[in-house]
Formats: structure tokens, C-alpha cells, sequence
């Protein structure tokens, strides 16, 4: 069990170093950088007490205590920067750090003034069921605080996905699906959360000490996974977040400029063709045309009517007819032409098209082309 807890606490430590000295450090890093640190803190405490290295290093009794009362705050806080909820920390935020706080107070209180021999004795007996009230209070607690931060985490994320047609011409690349997946993985760790502190309070046939290792594996679980996407597709840890300034409540600008600045905007689209960039942004169209986002978002709805998203693909629909006249494209297929013409999806191409065509692009070809 002790190669367990050293593989998870290598990985955990080359992650966090890795992601704090890539060359686009961006804030999100950081904060999920020291989410991996807590993890590495309170594995090694686990680790030390398996080996029972806790004896020569007698400060790490109970030094893991509190540490469960930041894996909430700091999963919320990644997510706020990554969707651009937040774009910086404030001081009036640390008081997520509270309940963190108030752990080591109660632990000062109940815990810290024993002396070594006691502070073992109180592990073992806390591995084999039994625990003071006031302890089993403070699990719980500590169960119900996890789960509620990645809950509204989770609606976090979720808000975001309904927002991101306004701020992305291809929104599956704007990495809704890394930030989803890491959510999701750490809303069984909240339910172990709680089974943890359950086993105390019940005569359940699983021993505490097996639920608590299980609730390490799935901590190793995460780690695996950060690691696995940091190393297989790095870009996702090169965002400084999704920039998603709120819309605009009243008209930044007036309908006769909004009218004249649109005639410049579709004027840009047809000479330019900023949208067979597949990943195009509306903060990268908007710095383009040397325009505020928030006005270029009001332009796009008050003038087409829709949002960023469909408005950039319908472009890509109309360039997609014209390559299929280009003579020599025929060779290709329709899904290859269709990249060419900005769409980073099959799903998405299929959908914008019949969307601002009324039919599937098989249908139009054979349409269009009278081919059987």
C-alpha cells in the first residue's frame, strides 16, 4: 500500500511543478497547482502513518486535518478562472478559507495539545470505527462542505456551456469538455466523502480504514487524469481563461453607429474571412477590428439577430457552397471541404447547415448538382 501512496505523490508533485512553470502561466494553473499540493499533503500524511514514519516526524499528526476543506474552494476557484467567472483573486475571497481555518482552531483545541503516544492511539482507534462525537461532527461537515462546493461548481460549468455560443465560433474547442470531466470526477469523491463519515456513525460492515483508502484511490484517480490530459494535450493548460465578459444590460453604443460599424464588421467577413479559423473568438474577432467585445457582441445581435456562434457559421456555410463550384474540389469529401471552410466538427457543420439551408449538405449536393 505504501508504493500507492508514493507513486500518487510523485505524480502529484510533477503536475503541480509542471503546470507552475509552463510558459504561459496562467492563473487557473496556479490555483489548480496547489489543489495538487493539498492533495500531495495529505497523501503523504496517509503515507507516513502507513509506514509509520509518523514517529520520527511527530508534526505531521493531524496536520492533514483541514486539508479537506480546500479541495471544494480550489476545484470552484479553477472553474470561476477557467470560464472566466473571475479574472483575478481578490482578498474578500479568502473567505473560502474559513472552515480551513477554523479546523486547525478546533483541532488546537481538542487534538494538537496531546502528546505523541495519544495522537497514534487516536488514529488507530479512528481507522477501526471509533471517534468522539465532536470528531465525527467535524467529518461530516467536512463531507457536506466538499460536496456543496463541487455542486455549485458543477451548475458553474453547466451556465457556461449555455454561454459559450456567444463568445466562440466553434465552442467544443473552447475546453468545456476538460473542465466537465474534472467535475464530474470529483462529485464520487464527495459521495466517498460522505460514506467516509457515515462508517463512523454506523455499524456498517465496511471498515473505515477501507473506505478512507478507497477515497485515496479515487484521489489518485484524479491525479491520473490532470496528468494524462497535461501531457497529452498540453493547450489545455495554456488558457488564461474564457474572457466572458457578462452582455451588455443598455446599448453600449447607439443604433446608427451599431448599423455602421455592422456594414464594417460584414465587410471584414467577405475580405478577410476571419472564420476559416476554426477557433475563432469573439475577444479575437473584436482585438481584429479593433473593437471592445461587448460592442462587437451588441453589433452581432441588434444587426443579425443571433449570436457570435451562429453568426460566424453561417459564413462558413456559404463559403462551404462556393468551394463545392470550385473546380478540382470535387475530389474531396464534404466533410473536408468543410473543414477548409472554418467548421471544426462533423456535428457541427451538419447542424449550422440544415440550420441556415433548411436541408442536410447530401440533400443540397444532389439538389444543387442534380447528382443521383
Amino acid at each position: 500500500m505504501g508504493v500507492f501512496y508514493i507513486i500518487a505523490i510523485s505524480q502529484a508533485i510533477f503536475l503541480a511543478v509542471f503546470l507552475l512553470v509552463k510558459r504561459r502561466k496562467t492563473l487557473a494553473n496556479i490555483v489548480l497547482s496547489l489543489f495538487l499540493i493539498t492533495i500531495t499533503i495529505s497523501l503523504f500524511v496517509k503515507y507516513a502513518y502507513e509506514v509509520e514514519l509518523i514517529y520520527d516526524y511527530q508534526f505531521l499528526l493531524g496536520l492533514d486535518s483541514g486539508i479537506p476543506f480546500l479541495y471544494g474552494p480550489f476545484m470552484w476557484m479553477y472553474a470561476a478562472l477557467l470560464t472566466g467567472k473571475k479574472t483575478k483573486i481578490l482578498w474578500l475571497d479568502a473567505w473560502h478559507l474559513i472552515p480551513f481555518l477554523l479546523q486547525y482552531v478546533f483541532m488546537g483545541f481538542y487534538f494538537f495539545p496531546m502528546d505523541v503516544g495519544q495522537k497514534v492511539d487516536f488514529y488507530d482507534t479512528m481507522l477501526l470505527g471509533n471517534m468522539p462525537s465532536i470528531f465525527l461532527l467535524a467529518n461530516v461537515i467536512k463531507a457536506m462542505h466538499a460536496a456543496l462546493y463541487f455542486y455549485f461548481t458543477f451548475r458553474l460549468v453547466k451556465a457556461s456551456q449555455g454561454n459559450l455560443k456567444n463568445y466562440f465560433s466553434s465552442w467544443q474547442k473552447a475546453n468545456y469538455e476538460w473542465l466537465s470531466i474534472l467535475v464530474r470526477l470529483m462529485i464520487p469523491f464527495a459521495v466517498l466523502k460522505i460514506i467516509v463519515a457515515l462508517t463512523f456513525y454506523t455499524d456498517l460492515l465496511v471498515r473505515p480504514g477501507v473506505v478512507s483508502f478507497i477515497l485515496d484511490l479515487s484521489l489518485f484517480v484524479l491525479i491520473y487524469v490532470v496528468g494524462y490530459y497535461a501531457l497529452s494535450r498540453p493547450s489545455l493548460f495554456e488558457l488564461s481563461g474564457m474572457e466572458m465578459s457578462s452582455k451588455y444590460v443598455n446599448p453600449i453604443i447607439d443604433a446608427n453607429e451599431s448599423s455602421v460599424l455592422f456594414n464594417r464588421l460584414t465587410e471584414f467577413m467577405k475580405t478577410e474571412n476571419p472564420y476559416l479559423k476554426s477557433d475563432l473568438s469573439l475577444n479575437e474577432l473584436a482585438q481584429r477590428m479593433e473593437l471592445k467585445p461587448k460592442v462587437l457582441s451588441q453589433i452581432i445581435n441588434e444587426n443579425s439577430g443571433s449570436n457570435f456562434f451562429h453568426f460566424v457559421n453561417s459564413y462558413r456555410v456559404e463559403h462551404f457552397k462556393a468551394e463545392l463550384t470550385q473546380e478540382g474540389n470535387q475530389q474531396f469529401t464534404l466533410i473536408a471541404i468543410a473543414e477548409k471552410s472554418g467548421f471544426a466538427s462533423k456535428t457541427t457543420f451538419n447542424q449550422m447547415f440544415k440550420k441556415f439551408q433548411g436541408m442536410t449538405p447530401r440533400e443540397y449536393v444532389k439538389q444543387a448538382f442534380k447528382v443521383e
